[in-house]
């Protein structure tokens, strides 16, 4: 890993455990991302193929692109202890995310 991407990654961990640990944290982490704030048509994920870089250890974005309707999600972050709790919150889409450890810098992905 980086220098940079380490420094980088150790400023927003602070920023989103903090999130996190309050009553709302989590929902309203998995909230920000929607249609109607991004100025979308309403089914504008569906059945498309869509990524959460950076998406931290609870992995809220890419469960809130699986629940408006993306039909898969890649998941990448430089922290490997991510897996686990991601696995934990999405296991009702089984199959539909992929979860990566690594910079956004030299992504696995096309």
């Amino acid at each position: 890993m980086k220098k940079h991407d380490k420094n980088i990654r150790k400023v927003f961990h602070k920023i989103h455990k903090g999130h996190i640990k309050s009553k709302m944290g989590f929902k309203r982490m998995k909230n920000l991302l929607n249609c109607e704030n991004l100025k979308l048509a309403k089914n504008y994920f569906k059945n498309k193929i869509c990524a959460d870089f950076g998406c931290g250890s609870t992995g809220a974005g890419g469960l809130n692109l699986l629940d408006l309707g993306a039909g898969y999600v890649h998941l990448i972050d430089l922290d490997k202890h991510i897996k686990n709790p991601i696995n934990y919150n999405l296991k009702k889409y089984k199959g539909k995310y992929q979860i990566d450890v690594g910079s956004i810098e030299n992504t696995p992905y096309k």
